[in-house]
């Protein structure tokens, strides 16, 4: 039976690892909110926040990172919900921040004028290091969500010539003066960028687990998506299929936790790609989606409705039936990804 439950704001969501409970974030109320298993979702408990953006969960020390709109990093107790403090970080608002933890620190991606990753210890809540990304004068830098393996970091970005897109650069229609787009590869024990992987436009990233491969979805020439498969150690591109069915609006490849499964929606068409050779095992029509993320148990797959939508939610798939099995309206249309709550 599907069931709905009511959300509102820039909703970033949480999930228990075994599914039992869903967290999420909401902006417009400013709470934080645990809710019973995805079949049947209630509210179980909430938390007061600042108005939030972005958010994290640090596995290592059981907290969540959220970032909110007065340029502090909050970090909760991910048991109780009670605040344990702040770590103010200039011009935070004045950005696009997104987080990522690992290891027990805590990552702020950051563009603007100084585009940077800003390490944190979200225990001392101090500032403990930080990398300045690749720029270039006269152009806007902005990026996707970065995913992190191990104390490696990687960060996708894309290059627009003073906020307006100047084309996929490396293709005809972009001038040869058009900066690369990519990944940047950073080393979080030396706070240093390491690599960085050249890509025509700006990639949506996934990592198998504890695998040594990521998965990219890229748009190519003609409005064309492509599903490539990278090899982590050189960010070489090993294998690639074209997506079907292209369209401006899209997943993120999301992998399942054994590595068999990717999964990728587009042009509300949701595609199950077999992880080893590429090939689409599973088309269901109706199932539009980005932000996409499998449960640690394999059994949910969530994602939010694109933009413009006038119903926005986040959604639960069953990954065995592969359909929807419930959904959380929300008042925004930016559905954020899901977190997972080691618990």
């Amino acid at each position: 039976m599907k069931r709905t439950l009511s959300a509102y704001g820039y909703d970033t969501f949480a999930l228990s690892s075994t599914g039992s409970q869903l967290y999420y974030l909401n902006q417009q109320s400013s709470t934080l909110a645990a809710t019973s298993p995805p079949s049947s979702p209630t509210i179980l408990n909430t938390a007061a926040t600042g108005q939030l953006n972005s958010a994290a969960y640090d596995a290592t020390n059981n907290l969540l990172l959220v970032a909110d709109t007065a340029n502090n990093i909050e970090v909760l107790d991910a048991a109780t919900f009670e605040t344990a403090g702040h770590l103010f970080i200039p011009l935070l608002t004045d950005t696009n921040p997104y987080l990522t933890a690992g290891g027990g620190s805590g990552f702020a991606t950051m563009d603007g004028n100084v585009p940077q990753v800003v390490q944190f210890d979200p225990v001392s809540r101090e500032v403990t290091g930080t990398v300045s990304l690749p720029n270039r004068a006269n152009y806007l830098v902005s990026y996707s969500q970065p995913v992190m393996d191990g104390s490696t970091l990687y960060v996708p970005f894309t290059f627009t010539f003073n906020g307006a897109q100047a084309g996929l650069a490396g293709s005809a229609s972009a001038p040869a003066s058009v900066p690369k787009n990519g990944v940047d590869v950073i080393d979080t024990q030396q706070m240093k960028v390491v690599a960085t992987w050249p890509f025509n436009a700006l990639p949506l990233l996934g990592l198998t687990p504890g695998g040594s491969v990521a998965y990219a979805v890229v748009p190519v020439a003609n409005q064309a998506l492509d599903l490539d498969e990278i090899n982590l150690s050189t960010g070489q591109i090993i294998a690639h299929v074209q997506i079907p069915n292209p369209s401006l609006t899209y997943s993120n490849p999301a992998v399942s936790p054994d590595g068999s499964t990717i999964y990728v929606s587009t042009n509300n068409t949701l595609y199950t790609f077999n992880a080893q050779t590429l090939a689409i095992t599973h088309t269901v029509a109706g199932i539009g989606l980005t932000s996409l993320t499998v449960s640690p148990g394999g059994n949910y797959l969530y994602g939010g409705t694109p933009v413009p939508c006038q119903e926005c939610s986040e959604q639960i798939v069953s990954t065995s039936s592969l359909q929807v099995i419930g959904t959380i309206p929300v008042s925004s249309a930016y559905p954020e990804p899901v977190l997972f709550l080691d618990k």
